[in-house]
């Protein structure tokens, strides 16, 4: 038995910053030390775990993001019915009711899932739908799923910004023309 070994592990822990048999003592109990912090082989082992878990998560909603384009093709009928519909509501909303902009949000972004299709065509010059069926490598499917990543998380916020800033503008100054008139 070492002199180390009536320590408890976190005693050895702070001794281990001046003391080089504590920092030995914490090694053969199973710790590691990672950026300047004592872990056990398990945390590192469920910390390594995760990060891989985090990765094929990632990479499967890379890939799964082609599936959505592919419905919205599906139902495309509903996408653009849904769609005026929800511009409806929100300038029923006025432009100021953040559940009608929501919902208009959503509407923009199933329209622009709908839309994805035309935009690979521009870059690939190829339809979307036989090109995928053609098989192309894991790398393509990957790197259209960044860019319809990007392309969803972008344009629909940025025209429903932009629509419901004109409808809560037109609003306003058609409430004041009104309260004008009025008096």
């Amino acid at each position: 038995m070492g002199k180390y070994s009536k320590y408890a592990d976190d005693e050895l822990m702070e001794m281990a910053e001046y003391d080089y048999g504590a920092e030995e003592e914490l090694y053969s109990r199973g710790y590691a030390q990672d950026s300047g912090r004592w872990i056990t082989e398990t945390e590192m082992s469920f910390a390594l775990g995760k990060i891989i878990l985090e990765i094929a998560l990632v990479i499967a909603l890379l890939l799964g993001t082609h599936f959505l384009v592919a419905y919205s093709i599906d139902f495309q009928l509903y996408v653009f019915i849904g769609f005026p519909i929800t511009f409806l509501l929100m300038i029923l909303g006025k432009g100021t009711s953040k559940f009608f902009n929501i919902l208009f949000w959503i509407g923009c972004w199933a329209l622009a899932t709908r839309c994805f299709p035309l935009v690979f065509e521009l870059i690939e010059d190829a339809d979307y739908v036989e090109y995928f069926n053609a098989g192309p490598g894991l790398w393509e499917w990957i790197k259209y799923g960044f860019i319809y990543a990007a392309y969803a998380a972008i344009i629909p916020y940025l025209v429903m910004k932009i629509i419901t800033f004109i409808v809560a503008a037109f609003m306003d100054k058609e409430e004041e023309n009104s309260s004008a008139k009025a008096s």
